[in-house]
């Protein structure tokens, strides 16, 4: 027998990811002794007393220096993402305390802020009340021919002239007219209103193109019986043709006669 019982063999083997594979490191050392060891199949001659064999990859430099960096540069962002983590927890935790103390003043004047909530709520339903009230009064007053009604109302101006165009009341010269309208089977009365003016005129059913024949006084008898000056007589009824086109036959025509208002198709 050889005489290598003081023969020592330590093998290591590691293996090395990256990317071109895998590369594998095996390393003997063979300490006392001389004679043959296999390895496998194959026997070798050990003819001194220490042999050292080795096999190393042809980059293994540049395949841990590459390694090493991307641990670097790993725990780096790491290490940035912990930061951030700990100031994102620092700023919750402050905005937490702000929310509970917020809450605490709420709960502390609960009292306070309900009755100031009541208040502040009725003091808006009063004003709507009032500005409801206000507007319906100032449609009576306008209906009635009140020519006063912003002083009387304290209202302003703006809200006067919505209400008067909603109630169909426009400008006729000076001042505000509107044309009421009344049905009594074939016919009614038609009544022009401005101010404390009132005049009522019969209206019939027409024929052929007619639609409707307002009956209005020829001149010799208008002052007499509307209390408007003659001058005025054409701009009244032409408002009374223009406000019955609008209200009652949309889109149809109107002609002036020497004694009537005549509503016509338009074809």
């Amino acid at each position: 027998m050889a005489n290598w019982m003081n023969v020592v063999n330590l093998c290591r083997c590691w293996r090395d990811a990256n990317n071109m594979g895998e590369t594998f490191y095996a390393r003997a050392f063979i300490l006392q002794g001389v004679g043959g060891v296999k390895f496998g199949r194959q026997e070798i001659s050990l003819p001194f007393r220490k042999i050292f064999m080795e096999t190393e990859p042809p980059h293994a430099g540049e395949y841990a220096a590459i390694l090493q960096k991307m641990l670097t540069e790993n725990e780096t962002a790491a290490e940035a993402v912990r930061v951030a983590g700990r100031q994102d927890l620092a700023e919750a935790l402050v905005e937490r305390e702000a929310a509970r103390e917020h809450l605490q003043g709420i709960q502390a004047n609960r009292d306070r802020y309900l009755a100031e909530y009541t208040e502040q709520h009725r003091r808006e339903l009063l004003g709507q009340m009032r500005r409801s009230m206000q507007e319906t009064l100032a449609q009576e007053l306008l209906e009635a021919g009140e020519d006063e009604v912003e002083a009387l109302l304290d209202l302003p101006k703006r809200e006067i002239d919505d209400i008067r165009m909603r109630i169909g009341q426009r400008k006729l010269g000076k001042q505000f007219a509107w044309v009421e309208y009344e049905s009594a089977g074939r016919g009614g009365y038609v009544t022009f209103r401005r101010g404390k003016t009132r005049c009522r005129f019969w209206h019939d059913l027409g024929a052929g193109k007619a639609l409707m024949v307002i009956e209005v006084p020829d001149e010799a008898r208008w002052e007499t019986e509307t209390s408007i000056p003659l001058a005025e007589r054409e701009a009244v009824l032409r408002f009374i043709g223009e406000d019955t086109i609008l209200h009652q036959a949309p889109g149809h025509l109107f002609r002036i006669d020497s004694n009537s208002i005549v509503i016509l198709a338009p074809f």
